[in-house]
């Protein structure tokens, strides 16, 4: 999912390549770098990522009531309705 986001190369860039005080050698430039982006992608995927859970839990819930009234009467738009769910609820589990 992170891989797909228009942002993702971009912050992972952004934060790469801010500067670090010289304060040793090439190792803790390299380790201080990937902490660093592991705190920016951490921050990252909970603000544009974390209220997915949320999400699945309210398609589902909307689904089960969908497929109730599907059982008691089946029209065009139900239907369609019912597809439109299935992309949802695809989208969100990939």
């Amino acid at each position: 999912m992170w891989l797909t986001h228009p942002l993702f190369d971009e912050l992972v860039e952004s934060s790469w390549h801010d500067q670090v005080q010289d304060r040793g050698s090439h190792i803790y430039y390299f380790v201080f770098k990937i902490n660093r982006l592991k705190k920016t992608l951490k921050s990252w995927n909970k603000s544009s990522f974390g209220i997915i859970s949320k999400k699945r839990v309210q398609l589902k819930e909307e689904h089960v009531q969908l497929e109730i009234i599907l059982q008691v009467e089946q029209t065009e738009s139900l239907l369609r309705q019912e597809k439109d769910f299935r992309s949802k609820l695809d989208e969100v589990y990939l």
